[in-house]
């Protein structure tokens, strides 16, 4: 990942920042040069702003798995670059 990249890490909607997990592959893609940031994945987002997303913390997604789904096809459409694969997320 090029420097100066702005990294979504996608959580759950109750969640406000990085997790203790999180913070420890955020903080050295941010070493790196980029910049990380938590997005809940059912938010309202651009989320093709975003130079890579990384699906982490998204706790509820079995839940809501229709939803979690259609939100991955969505990425997959929109051709955003998306670290875990979608196939293997879904």
């Amino acid at each position: 990942m090029a420097r100066d990249s702005h990294i979504a890490f996608a959580t759950h909607a109750r969640l406000d920042d990085l997790t203790p997990s999180d913070r420890l592959p955020a903080e050295e893609l941010e070493r790196r040069g980029s910049s990380v940031v938590p997005v809940p994945w059912s938010a309202t987002c651009d989320w093709y702003r975003f130079d890579a997303v990384v699906i982490r913390a998204t706790w509820e997604y079995h839940t809501r798995s229709v939803e979690f789904l259609a939100w991955l096809q969505g990425l997959e459409r929109e051709r955003v670059s998306l670290w875990n694969l979608a196939k293997l997320a879904a």
